[in-house]
């Protein structure tokens, strides 16, 4: 009997609840202990999973390069636009001074025929003027013998120097 009675003082003892500090004691002393197992080592994968994450990782790689290459060509296309705008704008630039300077050529040509015109028209009328007032005079005049009777002293020295020039240069024929 003592026996059993040690062991019920002892199941009692055990069963009574411990003091709020010693239990975390141990709970520390167990998280402690739990930190300081090492992790177990993780199984090396089967060589059918290592070759497919080959396989993955190559593939990514390649549509990396592949979205690289085509956003190279899609900048080298905005390149070649922006080149064919230069070369466009330099065209027309060049058309418009072309056009520019062949309305200055015509307006040139222009001015140069409106001046000979103008020449001409003011020597046609400067003669015109000349001999309407001669012949005027001629007619008023009455005529005699001599060679221009009644025109004005004037009148008859142009008159007679035009014939002089027109004898001399029959002369020179």
């Amino acid at each position: 009997m003592p026996c059993s009675s040690s062991r019920a003082a002892r199941a009692g003892r055990e069963e009574k609840p411990r003091p709020p500090q010693q239990q975390l004691y141990m709970a520390a002393a167990a998280a402690a202990a739990a930190e300081a197992i090492p992790p177990a080592p993780m199984a090396p994968p089967s060589p059918g999973k290592w070759q497919q994450q080959q396989q993955q990782q190559q593939q990514q790689q390649q549509q990396q390069q592949q979205q690289q290459q085509q956003q190279q060509q899609q900048q080298q296309q905005q390149q070649q636009q922006q080149q064919q705008q230069q070369q466009q704008q330099q065209q027309q630039q060049q058309q418009q001074q072309q056009q520019q300077q062949q309305q200055q050529q015509q307006q040139q040509q222009q001015q140069a025929s409106d001046r000979f015109f103008h020449h001409c028209y003011w020597w046609l009328s400067l003669c015109a003027v000349i001999v309407t007032h001669v012949a005027v005079l001629w007619r008023r005049s009455p005529r005699g013998d001599e060679g221009y009777p009644g025109i004005p002293e004037q009148a008859t020295a142009v008159m007679a120097f035009g014939l002089s020039v027109r004898r001399r240069g029959r002369r020179c024929s």
